[in-house]
């Protein structure tokens, strides 16, 4: 699985590479960050410990593709966000494998939180395109008890990417965590 065909662009040696401006990267900090599964304490994967700078430049390319996204038009947002939705419902056992490495979800809860996932994911495209049928202006933070709190821009940290090849199929799936020191 791990560097071996499709993925072999992902990962050098035993660490995953970071995506960044469309492309995949290595750390020019040349250090990695293990993953420790908390159940063996064994490591399950290590990836880039990014620079201070490469982090920015992650973001500042986040800033970017937001504005990007905010003009793409409403029914095109749903149709993306419904697939992204299909998409990790079809690949909820490897994902939930995931959570169960990290952070020692149970097996089951792990698949029900990816499954759940989907849904909400789906729950906030239809209704998106409700609010706005009902003529109000919608913008990032316009849905229904969203306010700014410590938990919101929490969430905001922990960010999940779907990367489709030029015929629209999914060819990478991955999360970006920052964490300050």
């Amino acid at each position: 699985m791990a560097g071996t065909g499709v993925f072999s662009e992902i990962i050098e040696g035993e660490v995953y590479k970071y995506y960044a401006e469309g492309e995949w990267h290595k750390s020019s900090s040349g250090k990695s960050v293990p993953i420790i599964n908390p159940t063996t304490r064994k490591t399950e994967y290590k990836v880039q410990a990014c620079t201070q700078e490469e982090v920015n430049k992650v973001m500042e390319g986040a800033k970017a593709a937001q504005k990007a996204w905010a003009r793409t038009p409403l029914w095109k947002r749903a149709e993306l966000l419904h697939r992204a939705a299909a998409i990790l419902k079809d690949n909820k056992g490897p994902i939930a494998e995931c959570l169960v490495k990290e952070i020692a979800k149970p097996a089951k809860d792990a698949v029900t939180e990816v499954v759940r996932s989907g849904d909400l994911i789906s729950y906030t495209a239809e209704e998106g395109v409700r609010i706005l049928g009902e003529g109000k202006f919608l913008v990032s933070d316009s849905f229904p008890g969203n306010e700014r709190s410590k938990y919101c821009l929490t969430s905001k940290v922990l960010t999940s990417y779907f990367i489709f090849d030029k015929n629209g199929l999914l060819k990478y799936f991955f999360r970006l965590v920052v964490r300050s020191q």
